[in-house]
């Protein structure tokens, strides 16, 4: 696994939580609401990293990190 470090703190799978949320995008998938975008994006974190030590962000931490690049995305598609 490599840990991107544009976030802020220590390395962590924020920047893997952001390609996933893209991905579902791009697939018209992505969750009605921020809360459940994060929701998801923890669920998916924790299927593709169950057998490693990486530790998940907060669904807090995921939105706080989350929060303009899912307004955009959700922009796009409204606008499509």
């Amino acid at each position: 696994i490599i840990f991107d470090k544009s976030f802020p703190g220590r390395p962590s799978i924020m920047r893997a939580l952001e390609q996933e949320m893209v991905r579902q995008a791009q697939s018209h998938k992505l969750q009605p609401s921020l809360a459940k975008e994060c929701d998801y994006l923890l669920a998916w974190a924790e299927r593709e990293y169950q057998h490693s030590d990486v530790q998940l962000p907060k669904v807090t931490s995921v939105k706080n990190a989350m929060r303009q690049r899912y307004a955009e995305l959700k922009k796009e598609l409204l606008d499509a």
